[in-house]
C-alpha cells in the first residue's frame, strides 16, 4: 500500500514535501512554476525502491515566500531541508530551474549526494526574455474576476503559444473556499527575480565527482551539442541521454522512456 506523509510548513524554516515509501532517499526538486506534485507518478513507481521527497521550492507550491529568490539560497534551502529530515546521503533529480538547484547545491554540499540527475538544464546562461510570453500570460488573468479555470487558460492562450505550456501553469492555479483563485507560486517575485535566475551560472569551473546523468529532450534548445562538450569538462562521472521527440517538460511528455533511462541509472 503507498504510504504518503505530507510536511507541515513551519514558516520560513523548512521546504514543504510530500514523502511517499520507503528505502534510501530520492529528493526530486521542479522547474520554474512548478509543485513537487507534478512528480508524484514518478514517485509512486519509486515508492518501493526509494524514500521519495517530493519538495516545493521557495516561492512555489505550499513553502514559504520570500524576496530572495536564487540559488545560493534555494541551495541553503535543499542542505536545510535534508538536515531536518537527518538525511546525510541521497539521490536527487532536478528539472529545469530544479536542474541549476542540484548543481549549485552538488557545488557546495558533494558530501550529500549519491548520484544526480539533470533534465534539460544545462549550467550556462539563458536568455532572460525566454518566459517573457509566459509572464504575460500569467499576469494577463484577473484572479478577483475569475470564475472558471477554463477562462484563465482562454486569457493565457491569447500570450502563450501552447496549450501544453498553459496547462502545466494551470496546475498551480487553486481553487479557494468561497470560490476564488490565486497561483500558489509568487508571481511577483518569480518575475522580479528571473534575470538573475536566467543568467546564473552555477558551476564555474568548478570539478563535481558526483555521478551524474543529464537528460535532455531531442525537441528542446535547453542543452545544445556544444552544451554537451563543456559539462565533460566540469563533470568527472557524467552521462548524457537523448530522448527523441521530447521538449522541455521530458518527463512528463515520454514518462515512460524517461523512467527507463533514470531507473537504471540510479540503481547500479
Amino acid at each position: 500500500m503507498m504510504k504518503i506523509r505530507s510536511e507541515a510548513l513551519p514558516q520560513n524554516l523548512v521546504l514543504h514535501s510530500k514523502i511517499l515509501g520507503e528505502g534510501p532517499p530520492l529528493v526530486i526538486v521542479h522547474g520554474l512554476f512548478g509543485a513537487g506534485e507534478n512528480w508524484m507518478s514518478f514517485a509512486k513507481r519509486w515508492q518501493n525502491q526509494y524514500t521519495v521527497h517530493l519538495l516545493d521550492l521557495r516561492n512555489h507550491g505550499d513553502s514559504f515566500h520570500d524576496a530572495h529568490m536564487d540559488y545560493e539560497n534555494m541551495s541553503r534551502d535543499l542542505k536545510h531541508y535534508l538536515d531536518h529530515h537527518k538525511i546525510s546521503r541521497m539521490y536527487t533529480i532536478g528539472h529545469s530551474m530544479g536542474g541549476k538547484v542540484v548543481m549549485q547545491f552538488s557545488r557546495e554540499y558533494p558530501q550529500y549526494l549519491i548520484k544526480m540527475v539533470v533534465v534539460d538544464m544545462a549550467p550556462k546562461v539563458y536568455e532572460a526574455s525566454s518566459q517573457d510570453e509566459v509572464f504575460r500570460g500569467l499576469f494577463s488573468v484577473d484572479l478577483d474576476k475569475l470564475k472558471r479555470k477554463y477562462e484563465a487558460f482562454e486569457v493565457m492562450r491569447e500570450h502563450i503559444d501552447s496549450d501544453v505550456v498553459v496547462q502545466f501553469l494551470l496546475k498551480s492555479l487553486r481553487r479557494l473556499e468561497g470560490g476564488t483563485y490565486r497561483w500558489i507560486f509568487n508571481l511577483q517575485t518569480l518575475r522580479d527575480s528571473y534575470p538573475k535566475l536566467s543568467s546564473f551560472q552555477p558551476l564555474q569551473s568548478k570539478s563535481i565527482e558526483t555521478p551524474t546523468l543529464f537528460i535532455r529532450g531531442g525537441a528542446s534548445d535547453y542543452v545544445t551539442d556544444g552544451d554537451i562538450r563543456n559539462l565533460k569538462q566540469s563533470f568527472k562521472r557524467v552521462r548524457v541521454e537523448t530522448i527523441q521527440g521530447a521538449g522541455h517538460w521530458v518527463h512528463s511528455e515520454k514518462p515512460s522512456e524517461f523512467f527507463d533511462r533514470v531507473d537504471p541509472f540510479l540503481s547500479s
